[in-house]
């Protein structure tokens, strides 16, 4: 009876709709009537954080409140459960709501824009007022416009993820955006239209051309051909992206179908000293799943860096793993470090770093394992714990 108090090792309160409350510890958060535990990594000012090993936030303070994702109920809406999305996100929970036809949206707070899927398959994406913005989910948008249309899953122009898009045939393939009012349109897999009320009668899809300078159309391989260089593009999975390869058949660039080259170089770079143009392994993201690109290698040290539009100068990676960002191409001056073998002068990122093996520099707080004796560097005022770096209770 009377009031309930939470104890002072679990003192954050939840209150259920029946009435009772569950009190969790301060390093966690409930789900499913459970509490469970929250492990933020990074820091010292700016962390990523996890529910049971899926990312729930990004951009976050120690305690799990982010301002990209959420990680606790509280945050979405009584009539938007805190739900696990698909896994098409890297942010992995979101506030879930149920439109119709087997289609699911998703937002990650209570106010923002949502993603939608139908039968766990991202389709697209709606506003806060649940307006479609980009992609199709229903298959009768595009019937409507054309009998024989189908959807098809692709990369947009500014989507995360492949998209529902119409699929109209001879090539021609559009995303509706607006409320379904303008398309993109597509021809042959180069962007050729945009803000089209008709998608059959958009921009010169009538037409095919190569968007990147010095390449011609061949009708016959369906693809950008460079005779000169003997470089080619061909237009990858998706909408919005073509993959570039050099003579040898080896993938060296990404480029969008607006010509703007987004990862890696065809064109063969000046590399710093004890580095030499060539493929560099690693996984980019950015609309690509690739496992790497042409750019700068040392291959006594097995680091490599390439063009990387989104973190330039370069990405830089470590036997294939991301290393650091906005780095030089020889792996230093990185504005993000990932692993330390990028860390200036031997210094540990704070994500966890174990200092008896690698001895690298902490400049953040040293935990030491009880059970193996080792050290390990974390974010200022994180003790490492379960695997990570987590804010003590």
């Amino acid at each position: 009876t009377g009031e309930c108090v939470c104890p002072s090792n679990a003192p954050q309160r939840f209150d259920l709709d029946d009435g009772t409350a569950i009190c969790c510890a301060n390093n966690a958060t409930l789900l499913d009537g459970q509490c469970h535990a929250l492990v933020c990594t990074g820091g010292p000012t700016s962390y990523n954080c996890y529910l049971n090993g899926k990312l729930c936030g990004t951009n976050c303070d120690s305690t799990g409140n982010c301002s990209q994702g959420i990680c606790y109920p509280d945050k979405c809406n009584s009539d938007e459960p805190f739900s696990l999305s698909p896994s098409i996100r890297t942010v992995r929970y979101g506030c879930k709501k149920e439109i119709n036809n087997n289609t699911t949206c998703y937002r990650w707070g209570k106010t923002g824009s949502y993603t939608c899927f139908k039968n766990d398959t991202l389709c697209m994406t709606m506003n806060p007022s649940l307006e479609q913005t980009e992609g199709v989910c229903d298959s009768e948008i595009c019937t409507n416009i054309k009998p024989s249309a189908s959807i098809i899953y692709k990369n947009s122009a500014h989507a995360v993820a492949p998209l529902g898009l119409c699929n109209f045939g001879d090539g021609l393939v559009c995303v509706p955006k607006d409320n379904y009012t303008t398309w993109d349109c597509s021809k042959n897999g180069y962007h050729c239209g945009s803000g089209c009320s008709d998608p059959l009668n958009c921009g010169t899809c009538s037409t095919t051309s190569c968007p990147k300078e010095g390449m011609e159309y061949n009708s016959l391989t369906k693809r950008c051909e460079n005779e000169t260089t003997g470089v080619y593009c061909t237009v990858k999975d998706g909408y919005y992206y073509q993959e570039c390869y050099n003579k040898g058949g080896e993938v060296c660039e990404l480029v969008t179908t607006d010509g703007v080259v987004t990862l890696g170089s065809c064109t063969e770079i000046d590399c710093p000293e004890g580095f030499k143009y060539g493929f560099v392994k690693g996984e980019a993201g950015g609309g690509t799943d690739e496992e790497g690109y042409y750019g700068c290698v040392n291959e006594d040290t097995n680091i490599g860096c390439f063009y990387h539009r989104s973190a330039t100068p370069a990405a830089c990676y470590y036997n294939g793993q991301r290393c650091g960002q906005k780095c030089d191409y020889n792996g230093t001056n990185c504005g993000l470090v990932n692993l330390p073998q990028c860390a200036d002068e031997g210094k540990c990122t704070g994500n966890g770093d174990n200092i008896t093996k690698t001895g690298c520099i902490c400049m953040g707080d040293i935990s030491v394992d009880k059970t193996t004796g080792d050290e390990y560097c974390c974010g200022i005022g994180q003790e490492y714990y379960g695997g990570g770096c987590i804010v003590p209770p």
